[in-house]
Parts: C-alpha cells; structure tokens; sequence
C-alpha cells in the first residue's frame, strides 16, 4: 500500500470532493482521481460513493479511514519536523482557535510572526471549545488554542493566560447606572443571549451560574461572541461575553458592564494537542508570541 495514497484518502475523505482535496493539497482533480482509482484496485473494493459533485465514503472507506487519518497526521508530523529542523522561512502553521481567541488573541501574534518570516502562511481553523478539541483528536490539526474545559484524559492541556467573561447591558437599560451589583436570580427575569452548546464561553458561564443556583434558559443563540455584544447593544437582551469582545463597545459607551454578586467569571485559555506529540518549529515560534 502506497502511504501517500492514503493521505490523499484521509483529504478526501474529510473534505467530501475529489476538487476540494485538490485545492487543498495543491494539486490537480486528475491526479486525485487517478490516486483514488489505484487505491480502490488495490484493495479490489469501492471506497467512495459518488453524491452529485462530492463523494461519500462505503462501508469499507469508513473502515479505512481510521488508518489513513493516522497516516495523515504522520505525514503532517514528518513535514513540521523537517521545517524545524531546516529552521526554513516558508512554511505552513495550521492550527485552530475557538472564536473568541481567533477574533482578538492570535491576529496579534500572527501578524509579529509574519512581520518576522513574512514567507510563512498560516491556516487557523476556528469553530467552538468542543469543535476544535475533536479536530485535534482526529488528527485535522496539531494544535488549538481553545476558552473552554477540554477533558484531559484526551489531550494535553496547557494554560497560557486568563480571561475574565463579564455580564453587559445595554446603555439604556436600568441596570447601565447601577453601581451596586445584581443579585445572580435577577438574571431570570431577563432576556439572557448565550452562545450555542459546545461553547467554551457557554461552558464557562453555565458552570458557574451553577454553582450559585441559578439555570438560564435562553431566549437567543448566536455562536459569536461579538453578535452577542452587538446584540446586546441594540437593546436585545443581556449577556455574558469576554472582556476582550465587550472592550471597544464598553469604550464606545454602548454597553455597560454589571457586576454580579457573589459571581467570579475568570477562566483559562488553554492550548490543547495530542499527548506526546512534538509541535514543528514554526508552530512553536507562533505559540510563543501567543
């Protein structure tokens, strides 16, 4: 069996077309095809299953796959090592972030990196805690820096700051000139707006409501903590969101920050990859100025 075969199985199999797979890869639709065709002689079985203009995967691909995402994550290993060990100028970072360090923790770190080694292309993946904790696992990416509690029996988890999630109103709202913190059961009588399940903020602030009795339902979703902020600044409801989101609408004056009585929102932000797995250099350069 020719490992590079399953490679390009394992792509094709994540990204469900022989066309995306080869964007992705950097090669051309025919050199997919005539891969694919030579692995399915090989194992003198159907892998795919054609659906209009991508594939799905038989019986017998969803079998395979297990193996070729190894050999994915093999060949991704071998090439950050060989980028290390060069010590080259180009090269590829990929990785994952959960929305709220995509949005205002990496750009900075990206762009004193690629002042540095302007040659160096960067692809970050981003999703919820729960999303970018799979991707990991799976093999997708080496490394994702995520808000939320990831189980550690899983990965390998390692805190690199803290994050304070705070409760913000609106600036016509009553609560917008009240110096004295609310009592955390007045939270029920409001319109609260939280992020979808496997957020890491959602996470976050369902535990420690928890912990002092109190249970939300919801009355909107947005799986963005700055839709969320913005939300709350027209007027339509409360919400709880980083620090780091609310900064430039609490300078603006379109929000309000409210105290919650007895309620400590400080959580971890973590970078997560598979034990025992050693990051390329590239990776590591980037998570240092992170």
């Amino acid at each position: 069996m020719d490992i590079e075969n399953l490679v390009v199985f394992a792509v094709v199999a994540r990204e469900g077309s022989f066309t995306k797979a080869a964007a992705v890869m950097g090669v051309s639709q025919p050199s997919i095809s005539e891969r694919m065709q030579r692995l399915e002689r090989q194992l003198r079985t159907p892998v795919f299953v054609r659906r209009g203009r991508g594939v799905g995967l038989t019986a017998e691909g969803v079998a395979l796959r297990t193996l070729a995402d190894r050999a994915l994550t093999l060949s991704r290993e071998t090439d950050e090592f060989m980028t290390g060990l060069l010590g080259l100028e180009r090269g590829l970072i990929r990785g994952a972030a959960s929305t709220t360090i995509a949005g205002y923790v990496l750009p900075a770190a990206i762009a004193k990196l690629r002042g540095k080694k302007p040659g160096v292309e960067v692809d970050i993946v981003v999703g919820n805690t729960a999303e970018m904790a799979d991707a990991v696992e799976r093999g997708d990416v080496g490394w994702a820096l995520v808000e939320g509690p990831v189980a550690e029996s899983r990965l390998a988890v390692r805190r690199f700051r803290d994050d304070e999630l705070i409760l913000i109103v609106s600036a016509s709202h009553p609560w917008a000139r009240r110096r004295r913190p609310i009592a955390p059961s007045a939270l029920e009588g409001e319109a609260f707006i939280a992020r979808e399940p496997g957020s890491g903020t959602g996470a976050v602030v369902d535990r420690a409501l928890a912990g002092v009795g109190i249970r939300l339902v919801p009355r909107v979703r947005i799986a963005d903590s700055r839709g969320i902020a913005e939300a709350v600044a027209t007027g339509a409801g409360v919400g709880i969101v980083s620090e780091l989101v609310a900064a430039a609408l609490l300078q603006s004056g379109q929000v309000a920050r409210v105290a919650i009585a007895g309620l400590s929102l400080v959580r971890p932000l973590s970078m997560v990859h598979l034990p025992g797995r050693t990051l390329g250099r590239l990776d590591r350069e980037l998570l240092s100025l992170v």
